[in-house]
């Protein structure tokens, strides 16, 4: 019996005004991985400022021709509604503009799940930001076989194949989390701009740190368990990133680097 094992990683490219308006993506990268083949990485949630109702190529949004996948595949896609179009179409970016005042509002995303020869699924995820006050991932019928909040729970399991729609309902929330916020975490990081290497201290210790570029997209991560870190971002290109760090107490900083 092949096992799945399905690891969501919320990537947060966020950078706030003090209005606390959204102002730049924020996307979930769900990793998928049976064991077997190597992982399936291509699925992307989220939101941004100017997206629309519509496929975006600047979010990397294709349509993928609408062809019956072959038996014993693995993978999954985005199934989004394009309003242009009229008609759901799959995709494996599925990126939505805020809604609302851009402060509180609930987007759902649906995704299908290619099984290959496994029978089962299980889903874990990195502890979800504070700007997500929750994140609701269940099946198509309203939850009946499988249904977890990413904000009490950090994994969750289906053992139902017939069960190949998701739903996810994120509620945002960015009333209370602005610039202000953000700077009062003790976490200095120098020198930035960098050439070669950032040195990051903080008064917590730090379990993991992810490089990401300004659209949410990871570029590396690692384990780190310390205070004072030492990153190399040497093979990096000139040019802005963000810099997530994991505490162990679940909450996530994003914070703004920039590579010389």
């Amino acid at each position: 019996m092949h096992k799945y094992f399905f690891y969501i990683t919320i990537l947060i490219a966020i950078t706030f005004e003090m209005n606390s308006q959204i102002t730049s993506p924020t996307m979930f990268n769900i990793l998928l991985d049976n064991g077997v083949n190597k992982p399936w990485d291509n699925l992307v949630l989220g939101v941004a400022p100017n997206a629309t109702e519509k496929m975006d190529s600047i979010y990397q949004e294709y349509e993928i021709p609408d062809f019956p996948f072959p038996s014993g595949i693995f993978t999954a896609v985005c199934l989004t509604y394009d309003s242009t179009e009229k008609k759901d179409i799959w995709s494996y970016r599925s990126i939505y503009g805020p809604t609302g005042d851009n402060k509180k509002f609930m987007i759902k995303y649906r995704f299908r799940v290619f099984y290959g020869y496994s029978n089962y699924v299980r889903m874990s995820w990195l502890p979800p930001p504070p700007e997500i006050d929750s994140a609701i991932i269940m099946d198509s019928f309203g939850g009946y076989k499988f249904k977890v909040n990413m904000k009490e729970k950090l994994e969750g399991r289906n053992d139902e194949i017939l069960v190949e729609n998701f739903d996810v309902y994120v509620y945002y929330n960015f009333t209370n989390v602005g610039v202000a916020n953000q700077s009062s975490d003790n976490i200095n990081i120098y020198p930035n701009p960098a050439k070669d290497v950032l040195i990051l201290t903080a008064d917590e210790t730090i379990k993991m740190i992810e490089v990401c570029n300004i659209f949410g997209v990871s570029l590396f991560n690692k384990n780190i368990n310390d205070k004072e870190i030492k990153i190399d971002i040497s093979a990096l290109n000139p040019d802005v990133y963000l810099l997530k760090l994991f505490k162990y107490n679940n909450e996530v900083i994003v914070k703004k680097i920039i590579k010389e």
